[in-house]
């Protein structure tokens, strides 16, 4: 169900997971993201088929910033 990351705000958790290895759907992106409690906070956009980092701290519980290695940009979401 519906998770809230006090950086991120709300995302939405696919059944199955495990701190090791979890796919949320993150309506800012309208993509899914997988990570897992060893990547984090890398995570595997499926949308854009690349690697994000995200920038810890920098989220106020409405969206944060993130570096897209797909196109080598830093992004807000």
């Amino acid at each position: 169900g519906w998770i809230y990351h006090l950086e991120l705000g709300w995302l939405y958790a696919a059944p199955g997971g495990t701190p090791d290895s979890i796919w949320v759907w993150c309506p800012r992106m309208s993509a899914w993201l997988w990570t897992g409690n060893t990547t984090y906070p890398f995570f595997w956009n499926s949308t854009s088929g690349a690697w994000w980092w995200y920038y810890r701290g920098t989220g106020n519980g409405s969206g944060g910033w993130f570096h897209n290695y797909g196109l080598g940009l830093n992004e807000w979401h």
